[in-house]
């Protein structure tokens, strides 16, 4: 017995995650993509009066589109759109953590 302390890296040291958190979203780091992928494909550039391609416009909608992304009712919203009820359509769906930084980014001013 040498009576030092065992300095072996814990059975479970392989469990922890990297706990950096994630960038705060914006419109070019995350929004802009979500956007196209989820949103585009129903209201395309220029041939929409929702043309989701443009910037003012999603400004302009972001309450409703808070709404309808979100996993979870949010105040505000009455129902209506329903939670998770956008996109709307045959997918692709985002995950509730990509739903949850869209919500985010829209309540935290929609930084560009």
């Amino acid at each position: 017995m040498t009576g030092g302390a065992d300095l072996a890296a814990p059975a479970d040291a392989a469990v922890i995650q990297d706990l950096t958190p994630a960038p705060q979203p914006t419109y070019s780091n995350f929004a802009q993509a979500f956007l196209t992928r989820y949103c585009v494909s129903c209201h395309p550039s220029r041939t929409s009066a929702r043309d989701f391609t443009q910037y003012a416009v999603i400004k302009t909608n972001s309450h409703n589109i808070a709404c309808g992304v979100s996993p979870t009712a949010l105040t505000g919203c009455n129902g209506n759109p329903a939670p998770g009820q956008f996109p709307i359509g045959h997918g692709p769906f985002p995950s509730d953590d990509e739903r949850n930084r869209l919500v985010l980014w829209i309540q935290s001013g929609l930084p560009q």
